[in-house]
């Protein structure tokens, strides 16, 4: 069997394509791919045995009946491999994560890039590593050859086709590649290149003796007049100070505008990064110049005056280029909302894409954005929508997507609206920023499934029918008896102090349904949950007993009964 012929094997009844994380991969497109870019034959049987193990547990996962032989498969290829382990490798790799990694070691040549194994052997078995143990060995050893000290800083090849007024110029490169480019600043040059690429590089003269150098300061990729990968030094985003070297580049008849992708997007330049001025010099110029990452018009969902619109966009619209800058691990997207700023010239009217995420089974993703973003004022809106149940992280983390563009009133107003949006903060990280307030009860009582209230300066912990109700809570065989006298002081603002604690007591209401509380002072709600470990807690159904546990069991007796304050 041809070596080509074999990889297709492996994909024999699994169908046309394996999707998941927001991926969709044709067996058709991929072996190509993997020859061109893995070569080795390891290499290639690893990778795709990757999306094989994922392809078979999504079959067995499916509630469809299964030949005997499927079922043989199933078991033989997945023996060994948790669930979470191949849905890991599958999430985990990328092919463009691989292309630089294919990239650098095509131009640096390090040998332990080259001799690196993607296997390890137990007991004379060879066992296929994971995903993340390939990439981190090539990020350390890019970071390593990154760091190295020396080195050629300066390039001699390409031609100079684009001077700029302060004496640097862009260079031309038409193979699309240059280790020189690569090796002066430390990413790969474009590797090999691909089809269609010319390499752009910004240079600075440097004089020396009689000699003019060039150092390298963008990389730019272009490919049929749109650019992709816009890099600085070491892949990082290129820095303010030559922006109007990049406006002069853009104006260029033969740049038709901007679509950006390749390895870590997120650093490519952006045509928000310039200044409005400079966006409407240039459209002005260029009234068809695309700069969006998404370019298709969605439906209007909220609009937000003077400012700019929510609108959804399905996910067949939305680009790889877009899709990738979003973290998350999704299957089934329902839809995609994208906040569209507008570009007001005296003649032209642009929409920029500055915001977007996507929903999932009710849950919101991680929220990316461009330039300078969306204010508190766009997402609140977007926050309270129904379909909108939950969010994909602790808004309340500092480095929440959410959480940093929101102004403490807006997440006051999203906990008393929204508790089931902070699931995943920590009770006492509320508490921080919201203190002992209806917003803090409303997220305790989401999180916990509990029904407390807040009155004045006391918190409703638990009510209870009878004071046989709350002896049966505790869980303690005597305490009917103990707590029986209670039953002839049924005096409506009476207070029983069980523990021996000033702040934590019963209390008698005047309420036929509920006639007894537990209540806590709100003095005492940091001291009380921190000491109860709520946030260990997947939930409270023993409540009362979890105080009982913490406080030691309660000694109510009518000595103990006192006027409420």
């Amino acid at each position: 069997m041809k070596r080509r012929d074999r990889y297709f094997a492996m994909f024999k009844d699994l169908g046309p394509a394996v999707r998941g994380a927001g991926k969709r991969i044709r067996i058709e497109d991929v072996i190509p791919w993997s020859l061109q870019f893995l070569k080795k034959d390891d290499r290639i049987i690893w990778y795709l045995s990757i999306l094989q193990r994922y392809a078979l547990y999504l079959l067995r996962e499916k509630s469809i009946t299964k030949t005997r032989k499927q079922k043989k498969k199933i078991s033989r290829k997945l023996k060994g491999f948790t669930d979470k382990r191949v849905i890991d490798d599958f999430e985990c790799f990328s092919q463009e994560k691989w292309e630089h990694c294919a990239d650098m070691q095509a131009v640096f040549m390090d040998p332990q890039m080259l001799a690196f194994s993607f296997y390890e052997k137990k007991e004379n078995k060879s066992i296929p590593k994971t995903a993340h143990e390939v990439f981190r060995h090539f990020n350390e050893v890019e970071k390593k050859v990154i760091a190295q000290p020396g080195g050629e800083r300066f390039c001699n090849d390409g031609v100079p086709f684009l001077e700029c007024d302060d004496g640097a110029c862009w260079f031309m490169i038409e193979d699309g590649f240059s280790s020189q480019e690569a090796k002066a600043m430390r990413h790969c040059g474009n590797g090999l290149g691909r089809k269609g690429d010319v390499l752009l590089s910004l240079r600075e003269p440097h004089k020396k003796s009689s000699m003019v150098l060039w150092k390298p300061k963008l990389t730019f990729i272009v490919n049929g007049g749109f650019l992709g990968e816009m890099k600085g030094f070491a892949n990082q985003k290129p820095e303010a100070r030559y922006h109007s070297h990049i406006e002069k580049l853009l104006m260029q008849e033969n740049i038709l505008g901007i679509k950006g992708g390749g390895f870590l997007p997120k650093s490519n330049f952006s045509f928000l990064d310039l200044v409005e001025s400079a966006q409407i010099r240039i459209l002005k110029a260029k009234p068809n110049f695309t700069f969006d990452v998404i370019p298709t018009t969605g439906k209007e969902l909220i609009k937000v005056d003077g400012y700019g619109e929510w609108q959804t966009v399905d996910h067949a619209s939305m680009p790889d280029s877009a899709t990738a800058l979003v973290s998350g691990f999704y299957n089934e997207i329902s839809q995609w909302y994208v906040f569209r700023k507008f570009i007001q010239g005296h003649e032209f009217r642009h929409h920029i894409s500055v915001a977007w995420c996507f929903l999932e089974g009710g849950k919101i993703s991680y929220l990316h954005q461009e330039g300078e973003g969306v204010n508190a004022t766009a997402l609140l809106p977007l926050l309270l929508r129904p379909e909108i149940k939950l969010l994909g992280e602790n808004i309340l983390d500092e480095n929440s997507s959410w959480g940093q563009s929101l102004a403490p009133d807006g997440i006051q107003c999203l906990m008393e609206k929204k508790p089931s949006l902070f699931l995943d903060a920590s009770l006492q990280s509320v508490l921080e920023k919201v203190g002992v307030s209806e917003a803090f009860v409303g997220v305790f009582n989401a999180k916990y499934g509990m029904n407390i209230s807040l009155s004045g300066d006391l918190l409703y912990l638990q009510n209870y029918r009878s004071a046989s109700h709350f002896a049966e809570c505790t869980g303690i065989g005597s305490m009917p008896r103990k707590i029986s006298f209670l039953e002839n002081h049924m005096k409506p603002g009476l207070q029983v102090d069980l523990f021996g604690l000033d702040w934590l007591k019963l209390r008698i209401e005047d309420d036929f349904e509920k006639p007894i509380s537990l209540v806590l002072k709100k003095s005492a709600t940091n001291h009380f949950f921190d000491t109860l470990n709520v946030d260990e807690e997947e939930d409270l159904y023993s409540f009362l007993q979890e105080i009982i546990f913490r406080y030691g069991p309660p000694e109510p007796k009518i000595d103990f009964l006192s006027e409420a304050a």
